[in-house]
């Protein structure tokens, strides 16, 4: 799929329908610290929430058992080149 930069865009990753919820009424959504949450998953979640009002006026933490690793599951580095990649803009400052 080609962006209105000419760039082909990669196709997205399928959500791998690891999420893992808790729900309170209180606030305190407390989730487990570094842990990997895909576009695709968060985005299924939200358009999940667009047909139901269950959590509606509550408090929603999510998560996954994947630890965040970076370097293995994630490079930060790579993104960034993407990103600059699709927007059609360079990096002038030589780094």
């Amino acid at each position: 799929m080609a962006s209105s930069t000419g760039v082909e865009a990669p196709e997205p990753a399928p959500p791998s329908g690891d999420l893992k919820l808790v729900i309170t009424d209180d606030g305190d959504a407390d989730t487990p610290d570094d842990r990997l949450v895909t576009y695709a998953d968060f985005a299924e979640l939200t358009l999940d929430q667009v047909e139901s009002d269950k959590h509606l006026g509550k408090t929603v933490g999510i998560w996954s058992d994947r630890k965040l690793k970076l370097g293995k599951n994630a490079d930060p580095e790579a993104y960034v080149e993407r990103a600059k990649e699709l927007a059609g803009q360079s990096d002038d400052r030589g780094q």
